[in-house]
């Protein structure tokens, strides 16, 4: 269990990165600074959601929900190289997580 968390929370943390270099690189394009914003807080969610998964269970909703609706949104516009990475990471972040929830209700319930 420990090993689905760690690799679960590396991943967020990734994804998190990457989505703070996507807003650096829109902003040194001149996109818009709502689209920047979206992404700085896209990343940030990300880089702090692994320090929620031991917590309240909002919060672990909130994160599978979380992810759920960023698997959703990459296909709300072209598909290009980062568009599949970022599916890619958030179909394991969904996959890892649903686990990780599940092995920790199945064994707070014994």
């Amino acid at each position: 269990m420990k090993f689905i968390k760690i690799t679960l929370s590396s991943i967020m943390i990734i994804q998190g990165l990457m989505w703070l270099a996507f807003s650096y690189i829109a902003f040194s394009k001149g996109n818009s600074l709502y689209m920047i914003l979206l992404m700085i807080i896209n990343g940030i969610c990300f880089v702090l959601s692994p320090l929620f998964l031991n917590k309240h269970k909002i919060y672990k909703k909130g994160i599978v929900l979380f992810i759920f609706i960023n698997l959703i949104l990459t296909f709300t516009d072209q598909m290009g190289f980062f568009d599949y990475t970022v599916l890619v990471l958030n179909i394991l972040s969904l996959i890892l997580v649903s686990a990780y929830l599940y092995l920790v209700k199945s064994i707070t319930n014994q």
